[in-house]
């Protein structure tokens, strides 16, 4: 009997060492992986630290780990809001939205904004043939700036190194896109953005309120005066919100004679229709298009 109770102890005794000992690997396991997790993200942040910003408008930034960013204060706080991979935040609490590495896409955004210090206009006999060569010469397309000289809404297929007009003609002084013939026939591609600046109104009173409309003009309707709407959308209203950017899209079947017309005016409380909220600085609004498939 006083053997089975001292190998029952000793039993005891090797569960309890082994607990203990279980224990304290546990632990210190745990506190290896909260070491290592704390150095990742110390790493991490230095990676993609950046320097600050003057102003939410500076152009496109190129920081030291090739990403490339843009300011979007106004485009929310979390990256499942903006069609970015990551943001980050500059040291006075501006937000920088970023694409991780993308030296084509970089090296065209920063031309870009070169050409924009340039006022936009450049001359298109001496552009280098090899830059944008497969953008501007895709069959039955478009891609248009709104003229910044008009108080309406009239588009130009010049003074931009990214405009372009192939296959397709601009008609009813320079507000439609129209498939001239029968081989430009076919299922489009449509796009349209308009930015609105409600910065210097009122604060005291209901902001003014953006509305977005695309149009199809058939060849088939009885009544070409119509305007069938295809998309809209509506902006504004709240004062917090100074500066907004509508981005209408989708597909489109266009037979010859067709056209598409994209319009942008803003409501504002106890006074008339108006364009004047429409942002016309360069690359702000444009509209295109371009052949997916042809009917046969």
């Amino acid at each position: 009997m006083g053997k089975l109770c001292c190998e029952t102890t000793t039993k005891r005794g090797i569960l309890k060492h082994a607990f203990f000992i279980s224990v304290v690997v546990n632990i210190v396991l745990v506190t290896v992986l909260i070491i290592l997790f704390i150095i990742r993200q110390t790493l991490r942040d230095r990676e993609f630290s950046t320097t600050d910003i003057p102003s939410p408008k500076t152009g496109a930034l190129k920081d030291t780990g090739g990403q490339l960013c843009l300011p979007c204060d106004f485009k929310g706080t979390k990256t499942n809001d903006t069609l970015y991979e990551f943001i980050l935040q500059t040291k006075k609490n501006n937000t920088l939205c970023c694409l991780r590495r993308d030296d084509t896409l970089q090296n065209l955004i920063l031309e870009l904004e070169e050409t924009n210090r340039r006022n936009g206009h450049y001359d298109q006999n001496n552009m280098n043939p090899g830059k944008l060569q497969w953008w501007r010469e895709r069959n039955h397309a478009a891609h248009l700036y709104l003229n910044p000289f008009t108080n309406g809404i009239t588009w130009r297929e010049q003074g931009c190194k990214t405009s372009f007009l192939r296959n397709l003609t601009l008609t009813d002084l320079g507000r439609r896109l129209t498939i001239p013939d029968f081989s430009g026939a076919g299922m489009y591609f449509v796009y349209s953005v308009y930015t609105f600046d409600f910065g210097n109104e009122a604060t005291d009173r209901q902001a003014p309120i953006g509305i977005h409309n695309v149009y199809h003009h058939s060849s088939s309707f009885i009544n070409s005066n119509d305007r069938p709407l295809l998309w809209m959308s509506k902006l504004g209203g709240e004062n917090t919100a100074k500066r907004q950017t509508s981005f209408l899209c989708g597909v489109v079947s266009m037979n010859m004679r067709d056209s598409i017309e994209t319009e942008a005016v803003s409501i504002v409380a106890g006074k008339n229709v108006t364009f004047k909220h429409i942002d016309r600085l360069p690359y702000s609004n444009y509209f295109g298009m371009f052949k997916l498939m042809d009917f046969f």
